[in-house]
């Protein structure tokens, strides 16, 4: 048997009632009409024909209307909505979806009635893509379709201003200025620009990470497991070095991409690394200097002699008047350079005094 009724001439009763016979509909409470479609303002009086019913017992009212049943007419609108503060800031991670709750502005009104009802809204029509502003409590939320996308988004953080107008008439407003930073999040790994292959020393490593600040600072190193006997080091900036005597052959590497966020992330490398002969071990200079408080200005000369590829010098001070002058000879010495000055204790007195010789007799 056929006994569903659907009721589609009735727009299915417009969802506020049931479909009860062919194209008949039963309505709900506070609804009539032959869909449905109306509503019903009873229990206020049927907005006591002065205003129009908009949805079950709420009324629109008329202009000079106001009060629970809308019999009254409304009172002069004498107060202005005021802020509670003249500026509010927050600051929101990216990647919030829509619908989180940034923060919350509020106004009052000293008015009572209709008068005294304050709705909110953004007065910068730019602004309406990221975020929105609940017209009754303030709440001011990501869009619908706002993409606080740290790396994506041109500003990291937007100024605008709210408004607060009550119901009276004329109707009264006021501002507040809102500022809201969008904060990085470590949402970015590193990307290594170095393809896996063979390589020979020194190798460049190079890996990129789109985020901002500590998130996006990338920190190498070489896995203890790849590299046990520390054969290899790698530098702040991903030079691939030798640390000690590399003998012919093949070694597998795998390096490491961290960033330094909050929560770190990290990606891998393997590449290989081909000595065809032996390799001396790459040291990078350093500089040592060792001083003691001279008893007035130093004045140095420096004086270098070739040595091997790196040189340690001494500086011997020699004694002077109030300024002190150091000659520097260089030593030839190992890897490493070093500088060592020794300054000695000047006399006040100058370091050569000339005492003229009496004339011979002629």
């Amino acid at each position: 048997m056929c006994l569903d009724f659907s009721c589609e001439t009735r727009s299915r009763c417009s969802g506020n009632g049931i479909c009860v016979d062919y194209e008949k509909c039963q309505w709900n409470d506070n609804w009539i009409g032959l869909s449905c479609e109306t509503p019903t303002c009873y229990d206020v009086n049927n907005c006591s024909s002065n205003g129009l019913c908009v949805s079950p017992n709420k009324c629109e009212c008329f202009e000079q209307y106001d009060g629970v049943n809308y019999t009254e007419e409304i009172a002069v609108n004498l107060n202005t909505p005021i802020f509670l503060n003249e500026s509010y800031s927050a600051v929101v991670s990216e990647n919030q979806g829509k619908d989180f709750v940034i923060l919350t502005v509020s106004a009052n009104d000293s008015d009572h009635g209709r008068s005294g009802e304050i709705s909110y809204s953004i007065e910068e029509a730019n602004i309406a893509n990221l975020f929105m502003i609940s017209q009754d409590s303030g709440e001011i939320t990501v869009a619908a379709d706002g993409v606080l996308d740290y790396e994506s988004i041109s500003q990291k953080q937007f100024t605008f201003t709210v408004g607060a107008i009550d119901n009276g008439i004329p109707t009264r407003s006021s501002e507040a200025t809102v500022t809201i930073a969008v904060k990085d999040e470590n949402d970015n790994c590193p990307v290594f620009k170095t393809f896996p292959g063979n390589y020979k020393i020194p190798v460049e490593i190079l890996a990129n990470d789109d985020d901002y600040g500590d998130n996006g600072q990338i920190q190498y190193s070489i896995t203890e497991e790849s590299d046990p006997d520390q054969k290899f080091f790698i530098t702040s900036n991903g030079t691939l070095l030798a640390n000690s005597i590399l003998q012919p052959g093949a070694y597998l590497l795998t390096i490491v991409a961290q960033d330094q966020g909050v929560i770190p992330c990290a990606r891998e490398l393997s590449l290989t690394v081909v000595v065809d002969e032996i390799v001396s071990p790459n040291v990078l200079p350093t500089t040592t200097l060792i001083t003691t408080e001279p008893s007035s200005v130093m004045s140095s000369t420096i004086g270098l002699q070739q040595s091997s590829s790196l040189q340690s010098s001494t500086i011997v001070p020699e004694p002077s008047s109030s300024l002190q002058s150091s000659t520097i000879v260089p030593e030839p010495s190992s890897s490493l350079q070093s500088i060592t000055i020794v300054p000695e204790q000047s006399s006040s007195l100058p370091s050569s005094t000339i005492v003229p010789e009496p004339p011979s007799s002629l």
